[in-house]
């Protein structure tokens, strides 16, 4: 054998022991991604399933606005945030409240009979917040049947005004509060709106692009089956030695694994694609 021969075959052989090696750390990581606790025995399917898809920018924007989960849940607690705010700035609006009391009542010595007669009450307050502070207008209405020693009806009405200095400071705190917590909840779902759709056009081009590699390594294998037929044939009336048939060989052995490359980076492309529009099976290739 000579020096060249020798190094060919001892470049080879560092090759194999790569591929070898590769090929028991790929097999580990997959039982560590699957959980299992040593990789499975079964035998590798070599054969690689491709189908072309042809997929459209603007649908997969659309899809990805309404299928995206993370996207779905900012917009809901953008939507919580919203009537958080409503809630925590109600104080700034006029507030009225009202109660009433409607009824019956007698009252008799031993031996008298019972006159029952109505008796209603009504409660009104009025209060509006300005500047951290509370003014407040409160009226009521009352009227009671007669008590024991008395011959008419009893009507009261009451009528009075309150201002509460700095009383209403903590909401408008938990109001700035609750808005500050909008802002940044609509903030992040506009940022995430753009990362969902960058993350969709890379992810349209890397398709595209993978595909473009599946098709010229096509082209590269049937170059490369060709040129092993013409050597071998040339082989065959002597015009070719071991060495040009074994470069063929070779040639063609690096075409099919560039092809192999080319499929798993397709599917990997595909798959990216799909969790970028959220909808795990929309583009096989299968």
């Amino acid at each position: 054998m000579c020096i060249r021969d020798r190094a060919q075959y001892l470049q080879a052989n560092t090759q194999l022991n790569n591929a070898k090696k590769n090929y028991a750390k790929a097999k580990w990581d997959m039982a560590k991604a699957l959980g299992t606790p040593t990789p499975s025995d079964s035998p590798v399917d070599e054969t690689i399933p491709f189908r072309k898809i042809e997929p459209d920018m603007e649908r997969c924007l659309v899809l990805a606005a309404t299928h995206r989960p993370d996207l779905r849940m900012q917009e809901e607690l953008v939507e919580i945030a919203r009537h958080g705010f409503k809630v925590a700035t109600s104080y700034r609006k006029p507030r009225l409240s009202l109660s009433s009391f409607y009824g019956r009542s007698a009252a008799a010595f031993d031996g008298d009979s019972l006159d029952y007669r109505e008796d209603w009450q009504v409660n009104a307050t009025l209060s509006q917040s300005f500047l951290g502070s509370s003014l407040g207008l409160t009226g009521s209405d009352i009227k009671t049947s007669p008590k024991l020693g008395q011959s008419t009806r009893t009507r009261t009405k009451t009528e009075g005004a309150s201002l509460n200095i700095l009383d209403s400071m903590k909401q408008r705190t938990e109001g700035k509060q609750a808005d500050l917590a909008y802002r940044q909840a609509v903030l992040k779902r506009d940022d995430l709106r753009k990362d969902v759709a960058m993350d969709v056009e890379i992810s349209f081009h890397n398709v595209s692009q993978a595909l473009l590699q599946v098709e010229f390594s096509e082209e590269d294998l049937k170059l490369a089956e060709e040129e092993l037929k013409v050597v071998l044939s040339k082989g065959r009336y002597g015009l070719a030695g071991v060495l040009e048939v074994a470069q063929a060989r070779n040639r063609l052995s690096a075409s099919r694994a560039a092809r192999v490359d080319a499929l798993a980076g397709y599917q990997t492309a595909v798959a990216a694609l799909n969790r970028a529009v959220g909808v795990p099976d929309l583009f096989k290739v299968e």
